[in-house]
């Protein structure tokens, strides 16, 4: 199967057409640790009360200043993946409701790759199947302000995204076969695999930013052409 991917044309960095679900679950989960709103928001030019209305549309750069106040604000190592995984198919509007009513699994993830523009993009995502795997290969966006430690943020959480979305459409069992992270910030690639399950490992540092690339590889039976299960 040919390898499907996505650009960005059609959409700037500071152009505000992207609803501000991404933005509304970090405020959620860093107000919880006790993290005023308004310094998660700060320099993003979002209001707390913007997130409550469903015509507020973010910029790419928005979201961008939000995570790095996120890095910031938090000492805790797995918080762009917890992010991502409090990210459910629900948050997608539209776009989510057609991975919904996909009538098996491959052509879901071709769809969800395809149409990855209209879910607040900062990564480019792509999917492919060889040698009986599903490949899955997250990059994130050449934005202006992403350095090597944003740059990882950015990886872990689509990370987190794309393994709640799998488990919203396949079920709670799905888990990737193996899974490469970019060199960590803060930790160690044992306590990575303790934190994140056996199917991860980190990439090697020798990979220069901004060549690293965060990515895993699905089994078979979740890549298949089978149906859904209901």
């Amino acid at each position: 199967m040919a390898e499907i991917g996505y650009d960005l044309l059609g959409a700037g960095f500071e152009d505000r057409v992207h609803p501000p679900a991404k933005v509304a679950v970090t405020l959620d989960l860093l107000t919880a640790a006790g993290i005023p709103a308004q310094e998660v928001l700060r320099g993003t030019g979002i209001a707390v009360d913007d997130l409550a209305s469903p015509s507020t549309r973010i910029s790419l750069s928005q979201l961008m200043s939000c995570y790095g106040n996120a890095m910031r604000l938090s000492h805790d190592p797995l918080l762009a993946f917890r992010i991502g995984s409090k990210i459910h198919i629900s948050a997608y509007g539209m776009y989510g409701y057609a991975m919904l009513c996909s009538t098996n699994t491959r052509r879901t993830m071709e769809f969800a790759a395809r149409y990855h523009l209209l879910a607040t993009p900062a990564t480019s995502i792509s999917f492919a199947e060889r040698d009986g795997t599903a490949l899955w290969t997250i990059e994130p966006v050449p934005h202006p302000r992403l350095d090597p430690p944003l740059y990882a943020f950015v990886a872990e959480l689509q990370m987190g995204i794309h393994l709640s979305l799998h488990r919203d459409i396949i079920g709670e069992q799905f888990t990737p076969a193996t899974s490469a992270l970019p060199a960590p910030r803060r930790r160690d690639p044992q306590r990575s695999r303790q934190r994140w399950g056996a199917w991860c490992a980190t990439a090697s540092r020798r990979i220069p930013w901004p060549m690293m690339q965060a990515g895993w590889t699905c089994r078979r039976r979740w890549a298949t052409g089978r149906p859904m299960p209901p």
